[in-house]
């Protein structure tokens, strides 16, 4: 049996899901992200949605570049992949492939969509570089989180950490 695009999702879903409630579920993590948020002169509301989605794609990205045939498949993922893609991958190619525009969970995706448009139409400095290099900090601190929190050598797997509980 194949996955379908739509398990594909909700598991990425499911999985940047759990990253962050993990991240706040730790009292410490939680106090310095919002204090950090506070330096940055914004709120949870603005960053926490968008790095969320931020982690669901680009987890959801690096799924087409390897065979994947089940749920099993995408838990093998590794945490480092995962922070890997939020970092480098070129954002063009963390819009690929996504599931219809109404599917549960778009409108951050669609937020980050635009803001990414916003890149190449600026000349000098873009005005959403400051936002992005904001949520991906965000989206990579939560994920270190939960990596080390799931493996000792803190090169935890997808799946690993989806069985943390909280």
């Amino acid at each position: 049996m194949t996955i379908s695009d739509e398990q594909r999702w909700q598991f990425c879903q499911s999985f940047s899901s759990h990253v962050f409630d993990l991240a706040m579920h730790d009292a410490a993590l939680r106090e310095r992200t919002l204090r950090r948020y506070q330096d940055w002169e914004t709120n949870a509301e603005a960053i926490s949605p968008k790095a969320r989605a931020l982690i669901c794609l680009a987890l959801h990205s690096i799924s087409f570049d390897r065979s994947i045939s089940a749920v099993s498949d995408l838990r093998k993922i590794s945490a480092a992949a995962v922070a890997e893609a939020v970092h480098i991958r070129p954002h063009h190619e963390l819009f690929a492939s996504l599931p219809d525009p109404t599917a549960d969970g778009m409108a951050d995706v669609q937020a980050l969509r635009l803001m990414s448009y916003q890149f190449g139409a600026h000349t000098g400095l873009s005005p959403v570089a400051k936002p992005w290099a904001w949520i991906t900090t965000s989206a990579l601190t939560w994920i270190r989180h939960a990596s080390t929190a799931a493996s000792v050598s803190g090169q935890a797997t997808c799946g690993e950490i989806m069985n943390l509980g909280l």
